[in-house]
C-alpha cells in the first residue's frame, strides 16, 4: 500500500490470497488518515493493522483446488466458515497463534455491504497476546528486522510480531469485512522435523521412538531460544540478531525511506 508522505507493507505468506475488497480498502483515504497521520493521539493510532486470515479446511481442498478456487468475499467465506469449511488460520493447531483477532467479533462486523470508509470505521482495537502471528499492515519505516536466529520453522513469525508489540506498539486495530485465505495443505518438512506428523503413527517403533526424541529435543532447543530472545525485546531493549550484512542493508533501506518521505513533504 503507498500512501502519500509514506509507505505501508502487508507483512504475509505467499501462499494467501486477499479478498477481492482489500486492495481497495487499503488504499482508501480513510487508510491513509487512519494510518499514516503522525500527528493522530495515540488511542486513534490505527498504526499496526490486522487483516484477518482463514484457512479452508482438508475436505473442501482437493488435489485439483487452485487459488481460484477460494473464496474471496464475506458472501462466499461465510458458508463456508457456517458449514465447518473453513475457520481461522490454524485455530485447532495452534489457537494462539489468531484467536486473539476475536473472530467473533469480526464476524459481527463484517457484511456484504461493507465499504472501504465503513469497514475503518468499523475497526477495532485488540491487545498483542503471547503467541499471536497475525499477518498486518504497517508503516515500512516501523517493521523490525525478523530474528536471523529463529530458522526454517518455528516461532519465526510469533518473534517477530512479539517485537513489533514490544519496540512499536502492543495495540493492533482489526478490519472486518476483508480477509486473507489460504487452502488446507500437509505439514512441510520442516515442520514436520520439529513437531511430527499424523503419519508417525505407522513408523516401526524403534524408528518412531528414536524420532519422537530427536523432535522433543529441536522443540527444547526452540523454546530455550524464544525464552533467551523474549527477555531481550522489552521496550528500549536489545534488537533482533542479525548478521551484519542484513544490518547494513535495513540501515540503508531505512535512509532510503525517509528520504523518499521527506522529498514527498517538499
Amino acid at each position: 500500500m503507498t500512501t502519500t508522505p509514506e509507505l505501508s507493507v502487508l507483512l504475509v505468506d505467499v501462499d494467501f490470497v486477499p479478498s477481492r475488497n482489500l486492495h481497495a480498502t487499503l488504499h482508501s483515504t480513510n487508510a491513509a488518515q487512519r494510518m499514516l497521520r503522525k500527528d493522530a493521539p495515540e488511542e486513534e493510532d490505527c498504526g499496526i493493522v490486522v487483516v484477518p486470515a482463514f484457512e479452508t479446511s482438508k475436505q473442501s481442498s482437493t488435489s485439483s483446488s487452485t487459488k481460484n478456487d477460494l473464496p474471496r468475499s464475506i458472501s462466499e467465506l461465510q458458508p463456508l466458515v457456517d458449514d465447518g469449511l473453513a475457520q481461522g488460520f490454524h485455530l485447532d493447531q495452534y489457537p494462539q497463534g489468531h484467536a486473539a483477532t476475536e473472530f467473533d467479533r469480526y464476524w459481527e462486523l463484517s457484511t456484504t455491504d461493507l465499504s472501504p470508509e465503513k469497514i475503518w470505521e468499523s475497526a477495532y482495537s485488540i491487545q498483542h497476546n503471547e503467541g499471536f502471528e497475525p499477518y498486518v499492515v504497517m508503516s515500512a519505516k516501523n517493521v523490525p528486522l525478523y530474528d536471523e536466529r529463529f530458522q526454517g520453522y518455528g516461532l519465526n513469525k510469533v518473534s517477530h510480531l512479539a517485537t513489533v508489540a514490544a519496540q512499536v506498539s502492543s495495540t493492533f486495530w482489526v478490519l472486518p469485512g476483508v480477509f486473507l485465505v489460504s487452502s488446507w495443505h500437509a505439514p512441510s518438512q520442516d515442520r514436520r522435523l520439529i513437531y511430527g506428523n499424523d503419519d508417525d503413527d505407522d513408523v516401526s517403533g524403534k524408528k518412531q521412538a528414536t524420532s519422537q526424541r530427536q523432535q522433543q529435543e529441536r522443540q527444547e532447543e526452540l523454546r530455550a531460544l524464544y525464552n533467551d530472545f523474549r527477555s531481550s525485546i522489552l521496550p528500549g531493549g536489545a534488537l533482533p540478531v542479525v548478521s551484519p550484512r542484513t544490518n547494513a542493508r535495513y540501515r540503508s533501506l531505512r535512509r532510503t525511506l525517509w528520504e523518499q518521505a521527506d522529498d514527498k513533504e517538499t
